[in-house]
């Protein structure tokens, strides 16, 4: 358990991030560049036009819904305008097999989240998690306790727990993790962060410390400092050194901008400890078009021997008159030749209105042959109101070097823009057609309610599909999504009115035809929200291509320009279990979700306090 602790602490770190602001824009297409993570020029914990993505291994942390410097707004889903009587979810409950329980503060926070299983052998309810959140006046979140359930003594044992605190302009000060000692019946403390701002908000220090000899012990210091502008000039790193009791220099990160506030150069140093200097090691250089378009962006390693700067590799990017990115090559220094070798290329065109239709991907380049290999290419279709309706895949015959069929998505929605079918095909090679793969239906009311979702897999032997799964839900048309009061990962986009009830089926292959399932209820009571908001800019959030097998691209649009002190981006489980969480330096993001299992997720987009979140299927 210890080991699986210190991954899962590991993520206070994302309190602390801080990246560029970024101009509230929406583009057609996300994150189109393959950005490398270790290229990244660190700026405050967070890339240069990067984010960092966290795994399912650090979601305790994460779901812990930790505020970031300058937030002062609680992660409500409804704006000012309609707080007041809600219909608030108390719990949901399938008889026999499974119930969760919720409880809110009286400002909409949620402040416990209570999950039982049923116990077929002795007939009763078992707890598999309990969950319990406390929050400021401003709606800042100041504890997490997480308790596990005890087979023994049949009730809640204490596990771990997590507590902030802030200044009074809400900037988080200190955030601390702890371990319950069943043994001891105390606290055993695991690690603590502690955060020093500037009269602008800025985080100028971040010290972190571990436990041990039952006291905090100093591990790492960092110090941040910003021009007039805002934007950070350095960042200088420090290491405990415990036999003298001192901090210790380890290594420091310089960064230039020129007048539109583009970084132009990055420089990292290391600290030789021998001599009592700072030595340069590794050297980033950007140069932008006329647009603010990166056009390309040469990283250099530094050579004692030479004593200069040498080439590593280099990106290069091209754009269209519309800001579209056409063409992304990354290169390779060769030392041998003293020239660059192409490393990959991505060629992108789009239609009149903006809408990518064709991206094609090389993986590396052929000196023998003068060319380009081939790797990926993607051919989009959309209908008249931008709807993407059709995705062929092919792959790269290397024998043969050309482009061969693999696979399809066909998608359909109806009158109203809702996607009711999507269809996955393989492409047969050897029959030279198209075999089915996997099937997804959708049926919505008048009033946008789903009502039906079902999923079918392709029977190969007997050419039919055959379901999965499907779930039916009933709905109470009178209280809205505004008017509900729900867990944060609950999209409107499953509760445009209040769900009431979802009657799941299995295919039953003997009879070759749905078999019920269980039926799950969800209970509701009256919950005056009390509280006031900053005016709700969100204007949604696009998910591109969804359903997905590899990646989703992640747009955040906005009612207005404007300039945002945090975003962020988690996704959970159809069971409320958060899988990844992204802090986000420009409004965009290209997530990797290839390595989760087929199913229904949630995309929670966090602005500032504010929410939405939308789902997004998962295909394999």
């Amino acid at each position: 358990m210890k080991k699986l602790f210190t991954l899962l602490l590991s993520m206070i770190v994302i309190a602390t991030c801080f990246g560029q602001q970024i101009k509230a824009q929406s583009q057609k297409i996300e994150n189109l560049k393959p950005y490398r993570q270790f290229k990244t020029p660190m700026l405050h914990d967070a890339g240069h036009k990067k984010h960092r993505q966290t795994t399912e291994h650090e979601s305790w942390q994460q779901r812990l819904n930790i505020p970031l410097p300058n937030r002062q707004l609680n992660e409500v889903q409804q704006p000012k305008s309609v707080l007041g009587i809600k219909q608030r979810l108390d719990s949901i409950v399938t008889p026999y097999s499974r119930k969760d329980i919720f409880e809110y503060d009286a400002y909409g926070n949620l402040t416990l989240k209570v999950g039982y299983e049923w116990d077929q052998a002795n007939s009763q309810w078992i707890g598999f998690g309990n969950e319990e959140n406390t929050y400021d006046a401003n709606g800042n979140q100041t504890l997490y306790i997480e308790y596990k359930w005890d087979e023994a003594s049949s009730q809640w044992i204490i596990y771990w727990k997590i507590e902030w605190y802030y200044d009074a302009n809400g900037n988080l000060t200190l955030n601390a993790g702890y371990e319950w000692d069943q043994a001891s019946s105390q606290w055993i403390g695991y690690r603590k962060l502690e955060y020093t701002y500037d009269a602008n908000g800025y985080q100028t220090l971040k010290v972190s410390y571990d436990w041990a000899n039952s006291q905090w012990i100093g591990d790492r210091k960092d110090e941040y400092t910003y021009d007039a502008n805002g934007n950070q000039i350095l960042w200088v790193t420090y290491y405990w050194d415990q036999a003298n009791n001192q901090w210790v220099d380890k290594w420091k990160s310089e960064y230039t901008y020129n007048a539109n506030g583009n970084l132009t150069l990055f420089i990292e140093y290391y600290w030789d400890q021998a001599n009592s200097q700072w030595i340069a090691f590794r050297k980033d250089e950007y140069t932008y078009d006329a647009n603010g378009n990166e056009i390309l962006w040469v990283s250099y390693e530094w050579y004692y021997s030479d004593t200069q700067w040498v080439n590593v590799w280099k990106d290069e990017s091209t754009y269209d008159a519309n800001g579209n990115l056409t063409l992304y090559i990354e290169y390779e220094w060769d030392e041998a030749s003293s020239q660059w070798i192409g490393d990959e290329k991505h060629e992108y065109t789009y239609d009149a209105n903006g809408n990518l239709t064709l991206d094609t991907y090389y993986h590396d380049w052929d000196q023998a042959n003068n060319q380009w290999i081939g790797w990926a290419k993607h051919e989009y279709t959309y209908d008249a109101n931008g709807n993407l309706t059709l995705q062929v895949t092919y792959d790269w015959d290397q024998a043969n070097s050309q482009w061969f069929l693999l696979g399809k998505q066909e998608y359909t929605y109806d009158a109203n823009g809702n996607q009711i079918l999507w269809v996955t095909y393989d492409w047969d090679q050897a029959n030279s057609q198209w075999v089915g793969y996997l099937k997804h239906e959708s049926t919505y009311d008048a009033n946008g309610n789903l009502t039906l979702e079902a999923y079918y897999d392709w029977d190969q032997v007997n050419s039919q599909w055959i379901g999965y799964w499907k779930d039916e839900y009933t709905y109470n048309n009178t209280y809205s999504y505004s008017d509900l009061l729900l867990p944060p990962w609950y999209p409107e986009e499953e509760f445009k009115y209040q769900r009431l009830e979802k009657v799941s089926f299995s295919w039953n292959h003997n009879t070759n035809s749905w078999s019920y399932d269980y039926t799950a209820t969800y209970y509701y009571s009256e919950q005056d929200v009390i509280g006031g908001m900053a005016e709700y800019n969100m204007a949604g959030i696009s998910l591109y291509p969804n359903p997905t097998s590899t990646f989703v691209h992640i747009n955040l649009a906005y009612s207005s320009v404007t300039q945002h002190s945090s975003e962020r981006i988690i996704l959970y489980d159809a069971l409320g279990k958060i899988v990844s969480h992204t802090e986000l330096v420009e409004d965009k993001l290209t997530l990797d979700v290839s390595h989760l299992p087929a199913g229904v997720y949630y995309v929670k987009a966090i602005v500032d306090g504010q929410s939405i979140t939308k789902k997004l299927i998962i295909q394999k």
